[in-house]
């Protein structure tokens, strides 16, 4: 004989509202009056929950979530894609996996794909690894970056301050086209490791290079953009003389050491030639901390060079007149 199911309700005695309907075709509807929604399982029984015959989830005796898989080995395992479309908050590493206490691997972050186990955790080739000896950052399974425990910066290379000085620390690149950048016992360096004339550093505005550093074997250059290109409406400079003529250069003693020093004070040279000087007269921060004026004296040399020019100018005129005077006298 066939079983018939009917509809039968679980009702709140005191007010008939139903908190609990199992229906003809065996489902089952929990009410809005039901104050108390547990489901459970027989003891050490997983608590499974189908959806068309198929297990969607479980959950195992020590309260273990399982989306997707029927073993979850933590609080919660996904088995498959997850899309996720609000907010995550963690305590613990997100997307990732810690092996131990020392490790932590993160991979595929936009996938979430939990990492079972790696045995290798100096040449793992996740994106990211964390340890109590580095944070490595891996492109395409390659190292690309690294921060050690002492804090120095490596691009593109694993080795501190690779054949200068000792007590190496700071920032170290790869010798791609920039070259490195260490520091010694006591000063910083930059190293071209290149071929022909190196760049060292590049300085940029907005994108577009207008100076440079650069290096040969032997000497340094510190090069600004100079390029007719770049330039319009070209003059000559012919107040040469009175430019310079109009210099204050002065001796000096620094305030903070006491030591001599020879040039001109920032504001007065600024006054006869703006583009030597950077910054303003007596400015201060927002909080009240002088912002003292630079001097570039290399702004200078343009006045010098236009001065001779005008000397020998003035020179030649001279040494005409005189040799058209001793003409008039012997004749």
């Amino acid at each position: 004989m066939t079983a018939t199911l009917k509809t039968g309700i679980v009702q709140e005695p005191s007010s008939s509202i139903a908190n609990l309907t199992l229906s003809s075709s065996g489902g089952v509807t929990f009410g809005a009056a039901a104050t108390t929604n547990t489901i459970t399982s027989a003891a050490a029984t997983a608590l499974t929950i189908q959806s068309a015959g198929t297990t969607a989830m479980t959950i195992d005796t020590s309260q273990n979530v399982g989306i997707g898989t029927t073993s979850p080995s933590t609080k919660l395992t996904v088995s498959g894609s997850a899309n996720v479309t609000g907010t995550i908050t963690a305590n613990a590493v997100l997307a990732g996996y810690v092996s131990g206490t020392s490790n932590i691997y993160i991979r595929n972050l936009s996938g979430f794909n939990r990492i079972d186990s790696y045995n290798d955790p100096i040449t793992a080739t996740y994106p990211l690894i964390i340890n109590s000896s580095l944070m490595r950052f891996n492109i395409a399974d390659v190292e690309t970056m690294r921060i050690d425990s002492s804090g120095n910066l490596l691009v593109g290379t694993t080795i501190v301050n690779p054949g200068i000085g000792n007590n190496n620390t700071g920032c170290m690149f790869s010798s791609g086209g920039f070259g490195s950048v260490s520091r010694g016992d006591t000063a910083w360096y930059v190293n071209y490791t290149g071929t022909g004339t190196g760049q060292n550093v590049r300085l940029s505005w907005q994108g577009t290079v207008v100076g440079n550093i650069s290096t040969t074997s032997t000497a340094t250059a510190y090069n600004t953009s100079s390029d007719y290109r770049l330039k319009e409406n070209v003059q000559p400079l012919t107040t040469g003389l009175a430019t310079i003529g109009a210099l204050k250069p002065v001796t000096y003693d620094w305030i903070s050491d006491k030591s001599n020093g020879e040039g001109f004070i920032a504001h007065e040279l600024q006054a006869v030639i703006p583009h030597a000087v950077t910054g303003d007269k007596d400015a201060v921060d927002e909080n009240g901390k002088p912002q003292y004026q630079g001097v570039d004296y290399s702004k200078i040399v343009v006045h010098l060079v236009a001065a001779l020019q005008e000397l020998s100018a003035k020179v030649d005129a001279q040494a005409a007149e005189i040799t058209a005077l001793k003409a008039k006298v012997g004749a």
